[in-house]
């Protein structure tokens, strides 16, 4: 009886909008939201850029696809099997619909002929694709990694529950909680988001002393530290250890920052443009999305521009806040006397600092899209800036040039909203700062 009733409510809020549950036909014209359900869908999943044959194309030259026909599944299973290393595979058909389902449904001329207005490049490329040899298009370039993958999965399955306790952490909050540490050489690390700590984050496992971490090759970093008590944060220890190491002052610690607009021109082109449509991301983006487009009107794949990301994180902080972009200082609250703080284009001073003490060889991998203020002029040497453009109208670009975001005026608006980031890079200028920052209150 209740779904029965959520079903009916659905229904009548659909109504509402234009659906008419009579015709196919009246449903599609009279209703926006319909119609932006049922167009070039094929398109909106394959393209990383517009949902349309010309944002697949440019995604097939990019990325590694395989895409085949839902009607002649055999030539598609054959070549996964073929990728992964497997004798065979059977694709389940799901999200297939039975054989010939459509033959009792009679659709007349006039709704074929709007459905196929509506989805004309999803007719290209379901064409594009029929063309090729075995209704297959492959543009994997490495198929050796995906060997590897099917040795993966042909391996007993492990999970993380297997090495690793949840849901016990020391109730130190954020963000001591995540600071890493590595007792045998006394480094204790702060990672600050959109500062190219993927890197310094895999370092830190590799020097500490933990249980099973060569373990951790198999799953995702940030997600197993994060939700499970490894050994390598400060929230995974005795509180008490965990206050005195904060606290003590025979630790290396450090923390890297970035110039403070850089950082949010790629907070921005990664989450808001570029992995816009990322399901994992909406969890972060929609409180934005929210402040700019209303609570009731989130659209990810029209997004907002850079100008009204700041303006909506400057006027809305409590509304609109995230680790992501947050200001950066906060990260270091709670660590008593870092020892150095770092920008990003001094890593290499942080590796050799990190051989010194630990007689160990030291590689960082540099994070590229941390690199301050990295001023990358187009090619056809336009510097006209971006700041007002939505992300549909970015996306023709094949790399987007920091220095067509750094409009005065949005700066000046970050450093009046954002001083103590301004003041702390600015220490780090010309050499690794040594600060003193305040207690966690």
């Amino acid at each position: 009886m209740e779904a029965k009733a959520e079903r009916e409510k659905q229904l009548a809020r659909w109504i509402k909008k234009g659906i008419d549950p009579d015709s196919l036909y009246n449903s599609i014209k009279n209703c926006r939201s319909f119609r932006k359900e049922i167009r070039n869908i094929q398109c909106s999943y394959l393209s990383r850029y517009s949902a349309s044959f010309e944002g697949v194309k440019k995604t097939l030259k990019k990325h590694d696809c395989l895409i085949g026909d839902a009607g002649h599944l055999l030539p598609f299973q054959t070549e996964i099997a073929r990728l992964l290393n497997m004798d065979s595979i059977l694709l389940d058909n799901v999200n297939n619909s039975k054989q010939n389902y459509t033959h009792k449904i009679s659709i007349d001329d006039k709704t074929s002929a709007l459905i196929k207005q509506l989805n004309q490049e999803d007719i290209k490329l379901y064409n594009f694709v029929c063309e090729n040899s075995d209704r297959l298009i492959n543009t994997i370039k490495d198929p050796l990694k995906y060997q590897q993958m099917g040795n993966f999965i042909k391996a007993p399955t492990i999970t993380a529950e297997q090495f690793w306790s949840k849901n016990n952490d020391n109730g130190m909050p954020w963000p001591l909680a995540g600071a890493m540490i590595s007792t045998p050489y006394k480094l204790l690390y702060t990672p600050i988001a959109k500062c190219g700590n993927t890197s310094l984050k895999q370092l830190m496992i590799d020097l500490s002393d933990i249980q099973h971490k060569d373990q951790l090759k198999h799953f995702s970093l940030d997600i197993v530290t994060d939700q499970f008590n490894t050994g390598a944060q400060l929230k995974d220890i005795p509180l008490k250890q965990a206050r005195e190491i904060a606290h003590r002052d025979d630790y290396f610690k450090f923390s890297v920052i970035r110039e403070p607009m850089d950082r949010m021109i790629d907070v921005y082109i990664d989450m808001f443009v570029e992995n816009r449509m990322t399901t994992i991301n909406h969890f972060h983006t929609d409180k934005v999305l929210k402040v700019v487009q209303g609570e009731d009107a989130i659209d990810h794949k029209k997004g907002i521009t850079f100008r009204e990301f700041i303006d909506a994180i400057i006027a809305n902080p409590i509304k609109t806040r995230d680790p992501h972009w947050v200001a950066q200082h906060f990260y270091l609250k709670g660590i008593k006397n870092f020892t150095k703080i770092y920008r990003s284009d001094q890593i290499e001073q942080l590796q050799v600092d990190l051989q010194t003490i630990t007689s160990q060889s030291i590689a960082i991998l540099k994070d590229q899209s941390a690199d301050t203020h990295c001023d990358n002029i187009s090619a056809d040497g336009n510097n006209q800036l971006l700041v007002d453009l939505l992300p549909n109208k970015l996306e023709p670009y094949d790399h987007l040039p920091l220095s067509r975001f750094r409009d005065l005026s949005i700066e000046q608006k970050l450093k009046e909203s954002f001083p103590e980031d301004y003041q702390l890079y600015q220490t780090t200028f010309n050499k690794p700062s040594t600060v003193s920052t305040a207690p966690h209150e």
